[in-house]
């Protein structure tokens, strides 16, 4: 599946890095983790409409998420649990969504994003 270039807009992703584990002042674990993100980069994918279910069979049914996109390449380039901002720019807020699952195609990546 390609996509058309005038249909993509502009997303920022920051990349999950790294998980930490936390520890209290004795060196004991607390069980709170510490997720450290690579700084957000500017892509241009096809985000979906928000509430379409044109993709909804590739992720199951009881997968919780409000947008899809798809990125035309066939190397997934973004990690599950990864930040994005799709309705606002990094320098300015939080991010709005976060990826929860990838699907592969033999021409395209499939990608689910949840609020948070």
């Amino acid at each position: 599946m390609f996509t058309l270039l005038a249909n993509r807009r502009n997303i920022y992703v920051a990349a999950l890095k790294a998980e930490r584990k936390e520890t209290d002042k004795d060196g004991y674990l607390t069980g709170a983790e510490d997720k450290i993100y690579d700084r957000p980069a500017k892509y241009k994918v096809v985000v979906s409409q928000r509430t379409g279910n044109a993709f909804l069979d590739p992720f199951g049914l009881d997968l919780d998420y409000g947008y899809t996109f798809v990125d035309d390449t066939a190397k997934q380039r973004f990690a599950e649990g990864s930040l994005l901002w799709i309705d606002a720019e990094p320098c300015n807020s939080e991010a709005d969504y976060m990826i929860v699952a990838a699907r592969r195609g033999l021409s395209n990546t499939i990608y689910a994003a949840k609020k948070l």
